[in-house]
C-alpha cells in the first residue's frame, strides 16, 4: 500500500526531502546582510569625515600660511629694505638713531648741518632704495581680516618718501642751506617716522595674534 505524502514525512524511514528551518535560515540571511550594510555604512560616515575633517584641516594650515607669510614680509620689509635706505639717507647709520621720530629727526638735521644744500644730491642718491622699501610694503599679501593695519603700514611708508622728496626739493632749490628754514621739514620726516613706527607695530601685532 502506498503512503500518503504525510505519512511518508513521518516516517523516519522515508527518503522524502525535507524543509528544515526555512524560515530561520532567511532571517539568518537577512540578519547578516542587514549587519554588512550597517557596517558598510558606518565605514563611509567615517571615510566622509575624514575627507572632511582632511580639508578643514588644509584649509586651516592654508589660512594660518598666509598670516606667516604676511608676517615674514613685513620684518623683510622693516629691516632689510629700510635699512638699506636709511643707511643712504644717514651715512653713519645707526639703529639708535631711528628709534623714533624725534631720534631720526635729530639725525637728519646733523646730516643737513655738515652737508647743507649737499644733502639733497645725497637724498637723490637715494630714491631707488625707497622706492624700494615702500615696494616691499606695498607688496605684502596680507589675509583680509588684517588688511587695514597693513595698508595703513603703506601709506605711513608713502608719506615718509613724500616728506623726503619734499627736503630733498627743498634743499635744491634753496639760495643757501637754511637751518631755520629747513626746520618744518625735517620736522614732516620725523613725524612720518614717527608715524610708520606706529602703524608697524599694529601690524605686526595683528598679524601675531592670528598665529
Amino acid at each position: 500500500m502506498s503512503q500518503t505524502k504525510e505519512e511518508a514525512r513521518q516516517d523516519p524511514h522515508s527518503l522524502a526531502p525535507i524543509a528544515i528551518g526555512a524560515t530561520n535560515d532567511e532571517q539568518d540571511l537577512a540578519k547578516l546582510r542587514s549587519g554588512s550594510g550597517l557596517r558598510i555604512a558606518l565605514a563611509l560616515l567615517v571615510a566622509a569625515g575624514a575627507v572632511v575633517g582632511g580639508a578643514q584641516l588644509l584649509r586651516s594650515m592654508d589660512t594660518r600660511q598666509a598670516y606667516v607669510t604676511a608676517a615674514a614680509a613685513l620684518e623683510r620689509g622693516d629691516t632689510e629694505q629700510r635699512d638699506m635706505f636709511m643707511r643712504c639717507v644717514l651715512p653713519n647709520y645707526q639703529r639708535s638713531q631711528v628709534i623714533n621720530g624725534g631720534s631720526l629727526r635729530s639725525a637728519v638735521e646733523s646730516q643737513s648741518a655738515r652737508m647743507e644744500k649737499n644733502y639733497a644730491k645725497q637724498l637723490a642718491k637715494c630714491t631707488p632704495l625707497l622706492a624700494g622699501f615702500q615696494q616691499s610694503i606695498t607688496d605684502i599679501k596680507a589675509p583680509s581680516d588684517v588688511t587695514k593695519q597693513v595698508d595703513a603700514v603703506n601709506k605711513s611708508v608713502s608719506d615718509l618718501g613724500i616728506a623726503f622728496n619734499n627736503y630733498r626739493e627743498f634743499l635744491l632749490h634753496a639760495p643757501a642751506y637754511d637751518a631755520a628754514q629747513a626746520v618744518p621739514f625735517i620736522d614732516a620726516i620725523g613725524s612720518s617716522w614717527q608715524s610708520y613706527l606706529g602703524a608697524r607695530d599694529q601690524a605686526k601685532q595683528a598679524i601675531s595674534a592670528k598665529l
